[in-house]
């Protein structure tokens, strides 16, 4: 079996803190600039632009995301649809975080019915329903609406009562409470379809270390718990390339089985689900059959 020989400098993927409630409205606040800025300076013909999201056009991605805003806009219609849920039987059947956005965002029972009979499942039909009810919306209408739901749905999502954020609901094949879709899940859902979009239209990708690169250790801190079962008494690195990733090590020994490299926006690609393991560039150095392996688990919610 080969192995590495030499130590690699990496940060230990298990022990990233966690985004703290204040830093989540940072990360929010800053992504929601940066994508506006990136939709600002696209042309009209870019909004038609296919994109990685299947059936998906640049439009219908920003649509999804102005939806994704919008459903926290209003703090009093926001805390009558989620003050059910601290009480609500969390682990009846059925009963899923995408169910509780679903409820936060309004969606009537006969739309829910309508997408489940053509086979959506919840998130897929959530997801969905934002693009359809903007369907007509012009570019400015919905960089409007994410300029005016945008800060006022990332504080609602900041206040909303323990009670309710610390629910927990089965999300991307575990449960987490509430406060992991809107601190973690959401900034980084935004910032992905960001990438999305200028990698659609052949617009630069703002990589920083500070912002995206904070994103991309939440990121890790996830792949850490989801790796965790499948590394035994073994360690891999992966090596992330740019200002935007770093290394970082999944085990409890320096000198680690294997090291794989690629560039971090294809990491992301790959941990999206966008990319499989063959199109992400990816290298291994050392144990390939332990690595591919790592490769094929690669994938968290975003």
């Amino acid at each position: 079996m080969q192995q590495s020989e030499t130590a690699v400098d990496s940060q230990d993927a298990h022990v990233i803190p966690p985004v703290s409630p204040d830093e989540a409205v940072s990360l929010a606040s800053t992504e929601l600039a940066r994508f506006l800025a990136l939709l600002e300076s696209l042309a009209l013909h870019d909004w038609e632009a296919p994109t990685d999201c299947t059936l998906w056009t640049v439009h219908d991605v920003v649509a999804h995301v102005a939806g994704a805003l919008a459903a926290y806009a209003d703090r009093d219609l926001l805390a009558a649809r989620s003050e059910p849920w601290p009480s609500r039987q969390t682990d009846a059947p059925g009963v899923t975080m995408a169910v509780f956005i679903a409820d936060v965002t309004g969606i009537p029972q006969t739309r829910r019915d309508a997408y489940r009979a053509l086979g959506f499942n919840p998130l897929d039909a959530l997801n969905q329903y934002q693009v359809d009810e903007r369907e007509h919306a012009t570019p400015d209408e919905l960089m409007d609406e994410l300029r005016t739901a945008g800060p006022a749905g990332i504080a609602c999502r900041r206040s909303m009562p323990d009670a309710v954020r610390n629910v927990q609901l089965p999300i991307a094949g575990a449960r987490a409470p509430v406060h992991y879709l809107t601190d973690v899940i959401y900034p980084r859902d935004m910032w992905m379809h960001r990438m999305e979009i200028a990698l659609a239209t052949g617009h630069s990708i703002i990589r920083t270390s500070d912002h995206e690169g904070r994103l991309t250790a939440l990121v890790m801190r996830d792949l850490a718990r989801r790796l965790t079962p499948d590394l035994g008494s073994r360690t891999a690195v992966y090596r992330l390339i740019g200002p935007d990733g770093g290394a970082f090590r999944f085990g409890a020994r320096h000198a680690p089985d294997c090291v794989i490299s690629m560039d971090t926006v294809d990491f992301h690609l790959l941990a999206s689900g966008r990319r499989s393991p063959r199109e992400s560039c990816a290298s291994i150095e050392g144990d390939t059959e332990f690595g591919g392996r790592l490769l094929e688990q690669t994938e968290v919610g975003y």
